[in-house]
């Protein structure tokens, strides 16, 4: 009776740790370094991801990143990183196996748009030259300085002056 009992929990050993060796197999991981390719330097923060699916990593203080939990196949993997060329590779996860991809990312010129900074200098500065030029007045404000306030009408702006 125990000797049966013994064996029947063996059995029962060996069958779930199959079954949780063979889930196992079906997935693989993607790990390495996403790196400067001019400085060497890791780049932190590194968006890491497979293309079309919820998988991805973000590299860590050294640059390492790890993608868990892989399904078998091929995936096209994404690197971006801002300031960088994003770049893209084909790779093949293999169950029960680590893929070690270690990236290096050319570095990349961003061109912003131009800005105009544009002023209302001339009403304004009028309006200061007759503030300091008169006796009388205390404070005076241009008419473009009026129009820019988001009242509805002239008694409402003029209650916000001092």
């Amino acid at each position: 009776m125990i000797l049966l009992r013994r064996f029947i929990l063996i059995i029962s050993i060996l069958l779930i740790s199959s079954t949780f060796l063979q889930a196992q197999e079906g997935k693989g991981q993607i790990q390495g370094t996403v790196k400067d390719s001019t400085t060497g330097d890791a780049l932190y923060g590194a968006n890491v991801w497979l293309q079309s699916t919820s998988l991805g990593a973000a590299s860590d203080m050294e640059g390492k990143y790890r993608i868990n939990n892989v399904p078998a196949g091929s995936y096209t993997m994404v690197i971006r990183y801002l300031g960088y060329r994003q770049k893209e590779m084909q790779v093949t996860v293999t169950g029960g196996r680590t893929l070690e991809l270690n990236i290096e990312l050319p570095s990349e010129v961003i061109e912003g748009k131009p800005v105009v900074v544009t002023a209302q200098a001339v009403g304004q500065r009028e309006a200061i030259n007759q503030q300091l030029t008169s006796n009388t007045i205390i404070n005076v404000v241009s008419a473009e300085k009026i129009h820019e306030l988001p009242d509805d009408n002239a008694a409402t702006a003029l209650s916000r002056l001092p």
